[in-house]
């Protein structure tokens, strides 16, 4: 899903693509998500290379490794480009405490900036998953709710 926005005040055009990437941990599922990954980073560099956009969603797989075994992450062409912040990648980090998808340790849930959006844009420590609060509000929220928790990020537009 890709949606072109416009804030009022200032004028900023941006665009906010949603992705839901193929789950598991099989090699099948694994390549259809750098199939995915390959394609969108094509798509972005043809068709947004110089707009503001914003990627996020269930890519299914960590930025940082991968669900699949002996894998490197299937976004590391966008990890490895100057064009794009993978700001969400710290949440693969062995010492974070909440997962986007908890029971099985891992943030599988991303945002991606395109370099556009430089770190002035970032409010300093809002990268966050909104595990805790959530769980605070509804305890039976993975059995009620949703299986994911969201990946949270304050942008100054």
């Amino acid at each position: 899903l890709e949606v072109k926005l416009k804030k009022d005040d200032t004028g900023l055009e941006f665009y906010v693509i949603v992705i839901h990437a193929k789950a598991s941990s099989d090699q099948s599922s694994y390549d259809k998500r750098v199939d995915i990954s390959n394609n969108l980073m094509n798509y972005l560099s043809t068709s947004r290379s110089s707009d503001y956009v914003i990627l996020l969603g269930d890519f299914n797989d960590k930025m940082i490794g991968s669900i699949t075994n002996g894998e490197s992450s299937p976004y590391q062409n966008f990890v490895n480009s100057s064009a794009f912040n993978t700001i969400s990648s710290s949440l693969n980090s062995g010492s974070q405490s909440e997962h986007s998808l908890p029971g099985f340790g891992n943030t599988i849930d991303h945002i991606i900036l395109s370099d556009e959006f430089t770190s002035s844009f970032i409010k300093d420590g809002s990268l966050n998953i909104l595990e805790d609060e959530l769980r605070s509000l509804y305890p039976d929220y993975t059995a009620t709710v949703s299986d994911h928790f969201p990946v949270n990020l304050i942008l100054k537009l």
